[in-house]
């Protein structure tokens, strides 16, 4: 019995030390896997953000004109891409019915929606705050009836002519409840009235 107590005493130690390795070893092989997951989401970050620098580039000079003349503009903003088309360009004031000249724009939006199939299109529509006129109340009682008619309208063109995937297509309208620019002036009032069309990750 003393004998057996005696070696178990002497072996505590070693036993000692093979739990520090024991542990130690764990230790790293976990600081190891953390380190590879950390490198692996870096890539993956990396990689996205080059792309989305890729698909800005693309969809600017789709809409060089457009932006060179102030009619248009591309933003970014937390790896989120944003179209932003003014009224003017795609709509009479007051009016829902997509212009002619406008369906060029949406054919160059909707080819480039096309090459990203793997993102969801939110079509959002904004007014500024000047109450719609009484000649059109009848047809859009609030500047949010109109804006979402306009969202509306964009998705369906998107949809029937440009043929983007129609799951992907979502339309909604703010009205004059987000704007960009001070409804004070002219200017302001003219960037508010806009759509916008945001490249989205799938729900």
């Amino acid at each position: 019995m003393k004998t057996n107590t005696f070696m178990l005493l002497a072996l505590l130690p070693f036993l000692a030390s093979c739990s520090y390795q024991t542990k130690a070893e764990d230790y790293r092989k976990r600081a190891e896997a953390c380190e590879a997951e950390k490198a692996a989401m870096q890539t993956t970050r990396d990689a996205e953000l080059a792309r989305l620098k890729k698909n800005r580039q693309i969809i600017e000079a789709s809409l060089r004109a457009e932006i060179q003349s102030g009619h248009a503009r591309v933003t970014e903003l937390k790896g989120r891409l944003s179209v932003n088309l003014v009224e003017k360009i795609l709509f009479n004031s007051g009016e829902a019915e997509l212009l002619p000249q406008a369906r060029d724009v949406m054919d160059r939006v909707g080819a480039f929606l096309n090459t990203i199939p793997d993102k969801d299109v939110r079509i959002e529509g904004h007014t500024d705050s000047v109450p719609i006129g009484e000649k059109l109340k009848y047809k859009y009682p609030t500047n949010w009836g109109l804006s979402a008619a306009r969202a509306t309208e964009i998705a369906r063109y998107l949809q029937d002519v440009a043929k983007v995937e129609p799951m992907r297509l979502s339309a909604v309208g703010y009205g004059k409840f987000r704007p960009i620019a001070d409804n004070n002036t002219a200017e302001g009032r003219g960037i508010n009235r806009r759509i916008e069309i945001q490249l989205i990750s799938p729900e």
